[in-house]
């Protein structure tokens, strides 16, 4: 798959627009209506493998076959949420084989784990079922889909800036996406990034600084305070992708804001570390930067991360740094964890 979003990010159009099921007149107390609405609750609760039971409990009693395409939709989600892309491809594509006429969500989550120019088809596939359902949606539901049909867009230009970048019509594909993404939504934080990204492989800078203003007016106007900007802005993943095109752009101190507001979000994201002390890095900080990967390090042995290519980099910075220097924010980083475990008591080593 390519590294286009985060899994968490790449589930969050098929949560979106996967329609509610009703339970009709004639269904059982243990219908299988009743079995996959409990695995979908268990979905939300996190309960992956028991909800992987329930869903083929659901397949297995359903004997009009109704509710099999959702059972095999739901699989794929939570294939997807445990990284296990071959299971969630086999279980996406069962489920286009049953309705491949209906249900938008089952196409864009597959156009997100598949390569290409397959991907581009099933995410080009799922945005037209949701244009198409768009035109009849109350005031509501329109704002929603706009809303993912912009980030179904942004989808299909990601695959141009990634894995069809070598064609031809790459960068012009790419940015007629972009264009469809904010004609559907003119306010989506994510279009703008992404028209950014492509201005910055055109090598152009300052129409890239021009999108990206845009952008972070737009947060701001959402946001409120920097405190809320989690709640009303950005998703954290698109948030991210914002601070690394302002390090990209050399507005470093802007991406230190983003990333700090992150950080009060949640402290235990890898990246997010990284890209502070590499921050403060490019801004001739080596102090802090030390304090911010020396936790790079930590988080990345305690959470197990396989981003290789941030752990090498965040050695090969620490080792650059004098010791005194490594010294004094060792001893920042201990105080700071005895600290945690005396307001928690829990270990946080």
């Amino acid at each position: 798959m390519a590294n286009r979003r985060s899994l968490k990010e790449a589930t969050k159009l098929a949560r979106n627009t996967t329609p509610r099921r009703t339970r009709s007149a004639g269904d059982s107390k243990h219908s299988s209506t009743d079995i996959l609405e409990k695995a979908e609750e268990l979905v939300a609760a996190g309960q992956f493998d028991l909800a992987l039971q329930f869903c083929d409990r659901a397949i297995s009693s359903d004997k009009d076959d109704k509710l099999g395409t959702g059972a095999l939709e739901l699989k794929g989600y939570i294939f997807v949420e445990q990284n296990e892309i071959e299971k969630a491809v086999e279980a996406l594509q069962g489920a286009i084989a049953k309705e491949p006429e209906n249900g938008a969500a089952k196409y864009m989550l597959l156009g997100q784990v598949l390569n290409g120019k397959e991907a581009v088809e099933c995410l080009e596939k799922g945005l037209a079922m949701l244009i198409e359902e768009k035109k009849t949606a109350s005031r509501e539901e329109t704002v929603l889909l706009s809303s993912e049909i912009a980030s179904g867009f942004c989808s299909v230009a990601d695959v141009y800036l990634t894995d069809l970048c070598f064609e031809p019509s790459a960068q012009e594909c790419c940015t007629r996406s972009v264009q469809q993404a904010l004609q559907h939504d003119a306010s989506n934080i994510r279009a703008l990034h992404t028209m950014a990204s492509i201005c910055m492989s055109a090598s152009e800078p300052d129409e890239a600084n021009k999108w990206m203003n845009q952008s972070l007016a737009l947060w701001h106007n959402k946001a409120g305070t920097p405190s809320d900007t989690m709640t009303n802005g950005p998703t954290y993943d698109v948030a991210v992708a914002g601070a690394k095109l302002l390090m990209e752009l050399s507005r470093l101190k802007e991406a230190e804001e983003v990333l700090e507001v992150l950080l009060q979000q949640d402290d235990e994201v890898v990246e997010v570390w990284y890209l502070l002390g590499l921050a403060n890095h490019l801004q001739g900080n080596p102090q802090s930067a030390a304090e911010y990967l020396l936790e790079t390090k930590r988080l990345y042995a305690k959470l197990s991360c396989e981003q290789e290519g941030i752990l090498e980099h965040t050695l090969q910075l620490l080792n650059g740094y004098p010791k005194e220097v490594i010294a004094k924010a060792e001893a920042e980083m201990a105080q700071r964890i005895k600290e945690e475990q005396g307001a928690t008591g829990m270990d946080t080593s």
